[in-house]
């Protein structure tokens, strides 16, 4: 366009800046959003952005990494924010994610069942029946069904496939049932404890 000046004019023309916010992340393991955007952007200088971070279904956050910023925790696995970030130079946001796959646990009230991670990933947790328990891919588990007094481990099943190990003949009343696995896949756990059996003798 032109500018027809008949007097004496000021022009005056504000020069802004622009950086770029990159986000390096596995778009099937998770969303990374910067201003409620999906994914890198660009905007100006002294603009305040917020990260917002969501582990797909199926994984955990892992690490998140921010330029300029240190020692970013990372308080749930699920979900992250951080906000108030000045944006003066170029940003790249890192995002990790870890493969986790879910134990669900069934069981009668006659004992209890827990999933031990071993002693550098919290060690032993009882599962409360309809409960779960979330590991993480490549990780070994004992899987453990500790019958109450006077009773016995009856059944054990995952995913609808009985433990056929498992007989009158060789599980005795005091005998408490483990199994080791690296999972991979989610699965379901059936327990069920019955009642102890005694030979009667005249």
């Amino acid at each position: 366009n032109t500018i027809k000046v008949d007097a004496e004019t000021i022009i005056e023309v504000e020069i802004v800046k622009e950086y770029t916010v990159t986000v390096n992340s596995e778009a099937e393991q998770g969303t990374v959003k910067v201003n409620g955007q999906t994914g890198s952007v660009t905007v100006d200088e002294g603009t305040s952005i917020s990260i917002n971070v969501n582990a797909s279904e199926g994984y955990q956050i892992s690490s998140v990494s921010i330029t300029g910023i240190n020692d970013i925790g990372i308080t749930d696995k699920y979900e992250f924010n951080y906000e108030g970030i000045e944006v003066n130079s170029d940003i790249a946001v890192s995002v990790t994610y870890t493969k986790v796959y879910t134990i669900t646990v069934n069981y009668n009230e006659n004992g209890t069942v827990s999933i031990d991670r071993g002693e550098t990933e919290g060690g032993s947790v009882i599962v409360n029946t309809g409960g779960n328990a979330v590991i993480e891919d490549g990780k070994t588990v004992t899987l453990i069904a500790d019958p109450n007094d006077n009773f016995r481990v009856s059944e054990f099943w995952i995913d609808g496939v009985k433990d056929e190990t498992i007989s009158d003949e060789n599980y005795s009343i005091t005998d408490v049932y483990s199994k080791v696995l690296t999972p991979d896949k989610s699965f379901t756990v059936s327990v069920v404890f019955a009642p102890n059996r005694y030979e009667v003798t005249k």
